[in-house]
């Protein structure tokens, strides 16, 4: 697929990595790459641009040069919602595509069809992916309109991703291997060792 002039990339990285020890995933190295690289070379060839959430390393994150860099308008590492949050005001596109850092053996089929599910369901306002018998809401396909209420969610403390998603039509798209097997974060130390 080519660059799509109507959608827009964002990879979040602004957790706290406290399954890490703190550690910085989006940076953290995978078969010599930095987690965010592999990322965001799979959301490139799909997007006019693609935005990096970071609250940390911000230099190191922009030294890459993958895209803009932003922090979450919210203190306090309040999770996914507020990294989707601060991209509000700066997404241009139609759509938008969220993928975490985390999940370095992601295909590119996974944001491809999410795409293509909501881009061929007008009613739809949000895809995400299903596999492996669980939910990947943080690998997700939206509209733009779909964002309008996100900050008032967020004001009335809320912070899950699935009760968010309850607010919007939505729909779970179900992989089969071999697509499903990169659905996975990687959350601890050892998991990035291959």
């Amino acid at each position: 697929m080519d660059t799509d002039e109507d959608v827009e990339g964002l990879i979040l990285c602004g957790g706290y990595g406290s399954r890490m020890g703190g550690e910085e995933k989006g940076l953290r190295e995978f078969r010599g790459r930095p987690a965010v690289t592999i990322a965001a070379a799979i959301l490139a060839p799909l997007c006019r641009v693609v935005h990096i959430s970071a609250n940390r390393d911000l230099e190191a994150y922009r030294a890459l040069d993958l895209g803009p860099v932003r922090r979450d308008l919210r203190d306090g590492f309040q999770g996914p919602l507020a990294g989707l949050e601060q991209l509000v005001p700066h997404v241009k596109s139609d759509a938008l595509l969220l993928l975490p850092c985390d999940m370095p053996l992601l295909s590119g089929e996974v944001p491809t069809k999410l795409l293509s599910v909501l881009h061929s369901e007008a009613e739809l306002q949000l895809t995400y992916a299903r596999g492996n018998g669980r939910d990947h809401f943080l690998c997700a396909a939206l509209r733009r309109s779909a964002l309008q209420e996100l900050s008032a969610f967020l004001d009335e403390g809320h912070r899950a991703v699935r009760a968010w998603y309850a607010t919007l039509a939505h729909r779970a798209v179900d992989f089969s291997p071999p697509a499903s097997l990169g659905l996975r974060n990687f959350n601890h130390p050892q998991d990035w060792i291959s």
